[in-house]
Order: structure tokens, then sequence, then C-alpha cells
């Protein structure tokens, strides 16, 4: 990211030499406006599982600037509809909502990223198969049952 401040000049005096003539300006302020900086970046990477809220937050400095939240979409980043505060939540996520996410801060200068924000979608086990290794959502306390040909195995 760029890092960058605005300065304001005052009290400059400019003066033109032309031939006999000299042609002054004087008590000039002169504002530097430069791109937005982000100062509070959001969480690198979040794991949730489906249904479950989440939020992205972050923000800028330089010219007020204002902010659209981003997905990347197939290495596009796509505007999301309405998400324009400095923090974006998704209510009721699903497994198609997992991606990378940024704020896009602009000014009348340009425009500067945030971070990337990775979202991974946990859904909870409908059958088959489950190891150790298998992330999944539910309680805290899971039990594993199997049922053999005469009844459960506990």
């Amino acid at each position: 990211n760029v890092q960058t401040t605005t300065q304001n000049i005052t009290d400059f005096k400019f003066v033109v030499n032309a031939g006999a003539q000299t042609f002054e300006i004087d008590n000039i302020n002169i504002s530097v406006m430069t791109n937005p900086l982000v100062n509070n970046q959001p969480a690198a990477s979040q794991s949730v599982c489906a249904g479950t809220s989440v939020s992205f937050t972050a923000a800028a400095t330089n010219g007020s600037p204002s902010v659209q939240w981003q997905k990347n979409i197939a290495g596009t980043w796509t505007d999301i509809t309405g998400a324009t505060a400095n923090t974006y939540t998704i209510s009721s996520p699903v497994v198609g909502d997992a991606g990378s996410y940024r704020a896009l801060y602009t000014n009348t200068s340009g425009s500067t990223p945030s971070n990337t924000a990775t979202l991974v979608v946990n859904t909870a086990p409908v059958g088959g198969t489950v190891s150790a290794s298998t992330s999944h959502c539910g309680t805290t306390n899971s039990s594993l049952r199997e049922h053999g040909p005469c009844g459960p195995v506990m």
C-alpha cells in the first residue's frame, strides 16, 4: 500500500519576470491531496460455519475516502452491491460466499485497496465418511456412532 499524506502550503508567492514586466501573485494556498491510506486492515482469514454471521472491517484516512467492498470472482475484483461501509457483514453465508474479499478506498486523488481477506465457509456433515481431520460445523461436543448389523456400536 502507498503511504501518503495531505500537505498544505500557505503564503506562497509566485513571481514571473517577463522582460520589463513583473507579474506577482501573492498569498497562494496550495493543498496537495494524496491517495487514501488504509490504516486498519481486515483479518487475513476467517473460517465460519454456513449460516453463521461473519464481518470484515477496514478503515482508511486522507481526504475522507469512500469505500467499496469487493470479492475476487475468477480473478477479477467485483464490487459487492450495497457494501459501502467500513464493515461488510454476510449475515448468513453459504459455501458459495467463500473466497477473497477486500475494501477499495477512493478519494479525489485515487484509490487504495486493503489487504485481501480470505473467507472459508464450512458445512455441517450430512453423512458419509468422517475422519479425525475433517472440518465440520456443529456442537462443540461431538460423538461418532456406527451401526453394525445388530444395532448401534458405541
